[in-house]
């Protein structure tokens, strides 16, 4: 079985992909379909976004937002003050913020 990926999301630590993809899915739920996120899940999801540089523009004073996404599931949206919008993955999120350990390109030696 291959050991956790951790991630590195702003100041928070995840022991696995998992957990941050548990957390970030957890801020999703509270909130109700096409209203903004608490002050709070906002900062955590914009710290998400930042981390993973999905290339967003992400001013400190975006709104997130909850809606429905594909397949009727629910999914975050950052809206700028421009009219702005972005729809964010959780999941593509937290693969680009996981902390990969470097592999040697070397080869072993032979026995």
């Amino acid at each position: 079985m291959p050991s956790p990926i951790s991630v590195q999301i702003g100041q928070r630590e995840f022991r696995s992909m998992n957990q941050a993809r548990l957390h970030y899915r957890d801020v999703l739920h509270r909130s109700e379909p096409n209203r903004p996120v608490v002050e709070a899940d906002r900062v955590e999801v914009m710290a998400l976004v930042k981390a993973a540089a999905l290339g967003v523009p992400c001013p400190a004073d975006s709104q997130v937002h909850v809606v429905k996404v594909s397949y009727g599931r629910r999914g975050f949206e950052v809206r700028g003050n421009e009219g702005t919008t972005c729809r964010v993955s959780i999941m593509r999120a937290v693969r680009e913020c996981a902390v990969v350990p470097l592999v040697s390109s070397t080869p072993s030696p032979s026995p």
